[in-house]
């Protein structure tokens, strides 16, 4: 799968299409070099733990603290966006997977990177206040609600970028 998967970045580049990956933590023990080699092309890094670091080098890369939020870094650029608080974890499945379709969504609509990051944490923090993950998962306008009434201190201006970005109809 290496070779399907390198041929299918390419096409993407190609195509001019931005490439993210999540590298979850299995594969980086299994597959260290294979791992490598992906993520040598991505242009998005959304790393699950520490490890391959040498990798992650001129990729805009938003590792996942869970409960902590998010840390991006961006050519010299590094800042941890804060996390939502939510009233009760229910289950963590498909959380991470939330936030990275929260980030893309937000670059897709041209949200700067800050702004992306936090939908990303927003749409994490929706995702764990419901059991099971895919079809389970929260509708837009709960997210849009966290944006709304529970962003962290400092993140009002990504927000309402965001809510200016996103409508419940999307």
């Amino acid at each position: 799968s290496l070779h399907a998967t390198l041929q299918t970045i390419e096409r993407a580049l190609a195509a001019r299409v931005p490439v993210s990956l999540d590298i979850g933590q299995a594969p980086v023990r299994l597959a260290p070099e294979q791992v490598a080699a992906v993520a040598d092309r991505a242009d998005v890094l959304f790393p699950s733990d520490d490890a391959m670091e040498a990798a992650y080098a001129g990729r805009t890369v938003a590792r996942k603290l869970g409960a902590k939020g998010c840390a991006l870094t961006h050519a010299a650029e590094c800042f941890v966006v804060p996390a939502f608080h939510v009233p009760a974890v229910v289950d963590t499945t498909g959380a991470g997977d939330a936030f990275d379709a929260g980030f893309i969504a937000g670059r897709v609509r041209g949200l700067d990177l800050r702004s992306s990051a936090l939908l990303g944490n927003a749409c994490g923090a929706a995702a764990v206040t419901v059991l099971g993950a895919g079809n389970a998962l929260p509708p837009l306008a709960m997210i849009l609600r966290l944006l709304r009434d529970s962003v962290p201190d400092g993140w009002q201006a990504e927000a309402q970028a965001v809510l200016n970005t996103f409508t419940e109809e999307d």
